[in-house]
């Protein structure tokens, strides 16, 4: 990953069980008893720690490697040094790319407060990381061993070069990281008066709607009321209350019923119609808004995307500019390291050899 360039290390995955049978192999898992009943280290973790340091210093003596890790703490190895802070993957990247971070207040899952602030003291994660590695260049440099002291010296003139280009690559990058946002800004600003603009004129066309709805279904419920009642006194009239007496077989009532369900028939199909128009009507504006709308927002991407595009591809070129500078740097870094350690160890040779020419004091 690209935010991981200058940050080589990997991540193990160990499966604790064999695939086919499903036996526990390596055991990590267990208690410390159960390791300890089965021959193992009791900690899982210390042992997996040894490992990887046997491994990893078998791996750098293969390669001709004089540096070697060390599990163990500072304390433990007697190392009068102070121990460095862990600086997170996000930090970093707001440090680097974003702006200068400030502390916050952290509230962990358990309920704890953390007051980074007061722990900071008004200082960035790194700037504190920075301020440890001075202090332990400082307190080497002033060391009665020959080696540390000028091995010191020669790490403080480095760090001071490596941190003048990473601070001009930082301050480049957050302005680049500021040039994107204040265009994706423009964008999003954009955006959204498409979208005020597409609520506002939904707002009204469901207003419109709405009236046109009430309108119609208040004359449809007065039609049917009047239709109702103009029924009703057609079957009240007299003449139709005597048929409706002296009718004995009651063809004359079965009638009557008929044409009042015919018209309840009629006015329920009538209501139906009214809300399948109302409906219809409501989705093709509403269709209809949307669409010119999307044409809208699809013109404001296309607006800003050659230039969104081209300043994309101007920032990239520029990280991996960047890259390579560090990459260059590291390398001259190394090398200038060699070189270091090569005269270091001529100059101890020769303090040696004026030593034994001195002879032993009497």
């Amino acid at each position: 990953m690209r935010q991981d360039a200058h940050n080589p290390h990997c991540h193990l995955v160990i499966r604790d069980r064999d695939i086919e049978t499903g036996k526990r192999v390596v055991r990590l898992s267990d208690s410390a008893r159960d390791r300890t009943k089965a021959g193992l280290e009791p900690k899982a973790v210390e042992w997996v720690r040894m490992s990887w340091e046997t491994h990893a210093n078998r791996a750098l003596e293969r390669v001709g490697r004089e540096a070697r890790i060390d599990r163990r703490s500072l304390e433990a190895q007697g190392i009068d040094r102070e121990a460095t802070i862990h600086i997170g993957p996000q930090a970093i990247h707001v440090d680097k790319r974003v702006h200068r971070p400030e502390s916050k207040f952290v509230e962990t899952g358990n309920g704890r407060s953390i007051d980074y602030p007061t722990i900071d003291a008004g200082r960035t994660r790194q700037e504190r990381h920075a301020e440890i590695v001075d202090f332990n260049i400082e307190k080497a440099a002033r060391s009665p061993d020959f080696r540390t002291r000028e091995t010191a010296k020669f790490q403080r003139d480095q760090m001071a070069k490596d941190r003048a280009l990473e601070n001009r690559l930082i301050t480049e990058a957050r302005r680049r990281t500021l040039e994107e946002r204040r265009y994706r800004a423009k964008i999003r600003a954009d955006l959204t008066h498409v979208r005020q603009l597409h609520q506002s004129e939904t707002r009204a066309m469901r207003n419109m709607l709405r009236e046109d709805w009430t309108a119609k279904r208040t004359a449809l419920t007065e039609q049917h009321k009047i239709e109702r009642s103009d029924l009703a006194k057609d079957q009240s009239r007299l003449g139709a209350r005597f048929m409706r007496i002296v009718d004995v077989t009651g063809r004359t009532r079965k009638r009557q019923e008929t044409d009042k369900k015919a018209l309840q028939a009629r006015q329920k199909v009538e209501r139906g119609k009214l809300v399948q128009e109302h409906q219809k009507n409501r989705s093709l504006h509403s269709g209809a808004v949307k669409s010119r709308y999307a044409d809208m927002k699809r013109e404001v991407a296309a607006q800003y995307r050659p230039g969104l595009l081209s300043m994309l591809d101007r920032h990239r070129d520029a990280d991996k500019d960047a890259d390579r500078l560090r990459q260059d740097r590291a390398t001259e870094r190394e090398q200038v390291e060699r070189r270091f350690e090569e005269k270091l160890k001529k100059v101890e040779r020769m303090r040696k050899q004026r030593q034994r020419d001195r002879g032993p004091l009497l």
